[in-house]
């Protein structure tokens, strides 16, 4: 089998998380498009759940906009997130029936990514939550969508962290109360290095291994051009 990888570091978070996402997501549902899966490292951002109602409990929107730190309501639910301008982040859409079952798919999704860490030195686990752990501090986290037959998935890994720029965009409900410092954690953290393209080619082989797929360098479609 195999996969279309959109490799697209430097794009909009929006355009990633959001626009992009739809066009995939819709193009798969008609079977324009086979599974595809994008990585990328883009400008940091604050991404919630589509489930968050008010969201001035959680996001200092004010901060945010003046720092040109963009906030992205993502497609699934969840709640609210730093990502950093150094965080490896990916998406996949895929049919559920060429990837097992959307439970038996995230769980390979989950383990792709504990194995890139693995492979970088860093011990970690996963918990009930989706959050990728190391000891008590998180280093990522993943969410997935199902509509049918179909499965997006998304989830990021932190390469470095900014604690402070994230205390100030983040309320203290939005950091779940909790002092950033001591429940978030990066690759730079644990490794000492950034190492952003070991974790990507890493992550790739992941992929590759994980759900016994081939991975092509995507060829954009009309419709994904005027998103790119």
């Amino acid at each position: 089998m195999r996969w279309r990888l959109f490799e697209l570091d430097g794009l909009h978070p929006k355009k990633f998380e959001v626009d992009l996402t739809k066009v995939l997501f819709d193009e798969r549902k008609t079977d324009e498009i086979p599974d595809t899966l994008c990585l990328g490292v883009f400008p940091r951002y604050v991404w919630h759940g589509k489930n968050i109602k008010d969201l001035s409990k959680y996001v200092n929107i004010d901060f945010c906009k003046n720092n040109n730190i963009p906030i992205v309501k993502g497609l699934s639910d969840g709640g609210t997130y730093f990502v950093p301008n150094k965080a490896l982040s990916f998406i996949l859409v895929a049919k559920e029936s060429s990837v097992l079952s959307s439970a038996q798919a995230f769980q390979l999704f989950l383990i792709a990514q504990l194995y890139a860490l693995r492979k970088l030195g860093i011990a970690s686990s996963y918990i009930s939550n989706n959050d990728l752990m190391v000891g008590n501090k998180k280093i990522g986290g993943s969410s997935c969508l199902i509509e049918g037959d179909f499965i997006y998935l998304e989830g990021s890994i932190n390469l470095d962290f900014n604690y402070l720029m994230a205390n100030q965009a983040l309320t203290e409900r939005g950091r779940e109360e909790k002092i950033l410092e001591r429940w978030v954690t990066s690759i730079k953290k644990e490794t000492g290095k950034l190492q952003i393209e070991k974790a990507r080619s890493l992550l790739k082989r992941a992929f590759r291994r994980r759900f016994k797929v081939q991975l092509s360098q995507a060829i954009p479609t009309d419709k994904e051009k005027k998103v790119l």
